[in-house]
C-alpha cells in the first residue's frame, strides 16, 4: 500500500510572499488548496524541491488509477501523503504570518 518515508517540506517567506516546496510533483488540487488557505497575498508552490519522491496524486485519484496513480517508482508514497504534506506546509505558512 505504499511507503511511509520522511520528506522535507520547505516554506520560504519573502516579505508578503511565501513559497511552499515539496519533494514531489503534487497534483494541482494541492496547490490550489495551499493558495486558497494561505494568509499571504502571494503564495507559490515549488515542486521537486529538496529531492523527488514521485508524483503525488490526490487520494481519490488513486482510486481511478492511471500512470501517476499507481504505487510504483513514479508514485511511491501512500495515497494520504499529499494531504499530509499539504497540511504540514499550511501549518508552516501560518506560523510565518505575524500579527499586523
Amino acid at each position: 500500500l505504499g511507503i511511509i518515508e520522511p520528506v522535507e517540506i520547505l516554506v520560504l517567506r519573502i516579505g508578503q510572499a511565501v513559497i511552499a516546496g515539496f519533494p514531489a510533483e503534487m497534483f494541482s488540487a494541492y496547490g490550489r488548496r495551499i493558495r486558497n488557505e494561505s494568509p499571504f497575498p502571494a503564495t507559490f508552490v515549488a515542486e521537486q524541491a529538496n529531492g523527488f519522491k514521485g508524483y503525488q496524486p490526490g487520494e481519490e485519484d488513486f482510486q481511478r488509477g492511471g500512470y501517476e496513480c499507481c504505487l510504483a517508482m513514479q508514485s511511491r508514497l501512500v495515497p494520504q501523503a499529499g494531504r499530509w504534506m499539504t497540511d504540514a506546509a499550511l501549518e508552516l505558512i501560518r506560523r510565518w504570518k505575524s500579527p499586523a
